[in-house]
């Protein structure tokens, strides 16, 4: 069944004729991302229950969003039996940022490091000329072997 706004039901009374238009103004359209970053991260270790994570900065690539920077946060799973890498990656370019979030397409062992991982990905927040887009897909998530400082690299690519 058909609902009015109460402006329509009135233009209508008045004999105006009125016509509903859908339209696509303001609609979600579809986010695709391609294409690698790199960057560096810091390891940060509480205690064992919480699981490590990984702040990730500096990261820099091309992406099919362009010139990209990207930053974020890798979450790895406590002292439990298993669990999902997550992680959040800041993607920002000249025309606008993407905020993604990552959960690995496995479960891991607690206590992993979840240093190399196949991942998905969805959008979680967008701006700039990427405002209202969203968008979903695949990649990997690669850290390097952190230093005695507990600095190392990151690689994320998306496919």
């Amino acid at each position: 069944m058909r609902r009015s706004t109460p402006l329509l039901a009135t233009l209508a009374a008045a004999g105006l004729a009125v016509t509903a238009n859908a339209g696509t103004a303001g609609a979600a359209s579809t986010l695709t991302l391609t294409g690698k970053v790199t960057g560096t991260y810091l390891a940060d270790f509480g205690p064992p229950d919480s699981g490590g994570q990984y702040h990730l900065y500096r990261g820099h690539g091309t992406t099919s969003l362009g010139a990209t920077t990207a930053s974020g946060k890798q979450m790895a799973p406590g002292n439990i039996n298993q669990a999902y890498c997550n992680g959040s990656v800041l993607l920002v370019t000249t025309k606008g940022k993407v905020s993604v979030r990552i959960h690995s397409t496995s479960t891991y062992p607690g206590d992993s490091p979840c240093n190399n991982f196949p991942f998905t990905w969805r959008s979680v927040s967008t701006s700039g000329a990427y405002a209202n887009e969203t968008g979903s897909g695949s990649g990997t998530f690669v850290l390097s072997k952190a230093d005695s400082t507990g600095h190392g690299s990151f690689t994320v690519t998306f496919k």
